[in-house]
């Protein structure tokens, strides 16, 4: 079997920070760190990812190389005939979301790139944090660097803009309630 979708760093990337491409607690010795894509997982980052917790993972190992891990583990997948399925099954669920997300998306020119306004998931769950992210897209970052999100706290129950001032940090530099009349719940 074959596909004719291939997967990519980029598309690995973006659904890590969508949150359709996750890192999970082996599910197997409930110790590790596996990559979950759909309803499948597997595991893909060496010595380190098999003996950390996801948080620990996550913390100290930063999303570009996490994404080309997963990229590589999945290039085996591919390169093999046990497993070529499985990779099938992957590409086919990543490009399914990106296109999904692709169709929440908008673009606005400005003089310094363009403005990429995005939801942040497939669709809104308000205990999920629904809103939009927005990326400036330039020749130096041609898949955009977040400025800003703008999304509903589930948690203190508000709007919030979180600005990434900072290029260097993943962390927003600001995170500035929105004021809006409304009912409490």
């Amino acid at each position: 079997m074959s596909t004719d979708v291939n997967i990519s760093v980029e598309m690995i990337l973006e659904g890590l920070l969508h949150n359709y491409v996750q890192l999970v607690l082996n599910p197997v010795t409930d110790l590790g760190t596996v990559c979950q894509i759909g309803e499948h997982w597997f595991y893909f980052g060496g010595e380190f990812a098999d003996a950390a917790i996801p948080i620990k993972y996550l913390a100290e190992i930063p999303l570009g190389t996490i994404a080309t891990e997963i990229y590589e583990s999945l290039n085996e997948m591919k390169n093999s005939c046990e497993t070529e399925d499985e990779y099938v099954y992957y590409a086919y669920y990543l490009s399914e979301r990106k296109s999904v997300l692709t169709k929440r998306q908008f673009y606005i020119d400005t003089p310094l790139g363009k403005l990429k306004v995005y939801a942040k998931a497939e669709t809104d769950t308000s205990e999920e944090f629904p809103g939009v992210y927005i990326d400036l897209v330039t020749d130096e970052f041609p898949e955009g660097d977040m400025v800003a999100c703008v999304e509903y706290d589930s948690y203190f129950r508000r709007l919030q803009a979180c600005v990434y001032a900072d290029r260097t940090q993943d962390l927003p530099t600001d995170v500035i309630e929105i004021g809006v009349e409304g009912e409490e719940e």
